[in-house]
C-alpha cells in the first residue's frame, strides 16, 4: 500500500497536514481485505498512476518535489524523466543505497532545497521506517512512499499490459518478470488472511 502523510492531488499548498497516514489501495489484496471484512468494494488505484497524476501536477501548481530512493543511476533517468515527460518540477534527488550515518545529510540536503513533496521509494519497511524517523524533521508538506515507482518513471521496469492490470493480475506479472517476488507474494499472501481473520 502506498502511504502518506497527509494526501490531496490539487490543493497541497493550501491544505493543512498533521501526523495522519492515507493508504492508498494499490494492490489487489487491499480490495479484498476490505471487501471481505467490510462488504464495500473499492477501485484499485495504482500507487504508480497517484504517482504520475502528483507529476502532472506539480508543473501547473508551482510545486516543488524531491526524490529519494533507488540506484544511482536509476533515480537521474527518473529526475530527468520526470521533467521531460510531465514537466514536473523536481528540484533535487538523492539515491537510497546510503548508510544510517548518512541520513541526517539527506535530511539537511532535502531542507535546504525545501520542496513540498517528498517522493521516497526506499522499499518496504525502509521507506516507512525513514518517514516515520523524520517526519517531524524534514520541512515538507507532504511525503508520499512510492515503492519501486522510480524504476517504472526510470523505464528499468514496465508495468503489466493493460488487460492484466484491469483484470488486478499485475501482481501477477511482476512475480512472472521477477520470480524471486514469489516470496514476497507468501508474505503479503499472509497478511491478507491475518488482516481478514483479524476484523
Amino acid at each position: 500500500m502506498s502511504q502518506s502523510r497527509g494526501f490531496t492531488l490539487f490543493n497541497i499548498k493550501n491544505f493543512k497536514f498533521d501526523d495522519e497516514y492515507i493508504f492508498i489501495p494499490d494492490g489487489i489484496g487491499t480490495c479484498l481485505i476490505v471487501l471481505v471484512s467490510k462488504g464495500k468494494i473499492l477501485k484499485k488505484i495504482a500507487g504508480i498512476d497517484v504517482f504520475y497524476e502528483m507529476l502532472r501536477s506539480s508543473g501547473k501548481l508551482n510545486l516543488k518535489l524531491f526524490f529519494l530512493g533507488a540506484r544511482d543511476e536509476v533515480i537521474k533517468r527518473a529526475y530527468a524523466n520526470a521533467i521531460d515527460k510531465f514537466n514536473a518540477k523536481v528540484v533535487g534527488y538523492n539515491h537510497g543505497y546510503f548508510d544510517s550515518h548518512e541520513e541526517e545529510t539527506i535530511v539537511d540536503k532535502i531542507n535546504l532545497l525545501s520542496p513540498d513533496v517528498l517522493f521516497v521509494g526506499l522499499g518496504c519497511p525502509k521507506q516507512e521506517e525513514f518517514i516515520d524517523k523524520y517526519k517531524d524533521k524534514l520541512n515538507v508538506k507532504l511525503i508520499v512512499a512510492v515503492g519501486g515507482s522510480f524504476d517504472v518513471l526510470a523505464e528499468r521496469v514496465k508495468r503489466a499490459p493493460r488487460w492484466m492490470i484491469s483484470l488486478g493480475l499485475e501482481w501477477l506479472y511482476r512475480v512472472m518478470v521477477e520470480p524471486v517476488r514469489i516470496k514476497r507474494l507468501k508474505k503479503v499472501l499472509i497478511f491478507v488472511a491475518r488482516s481478514i481473520l483479524n476484523f
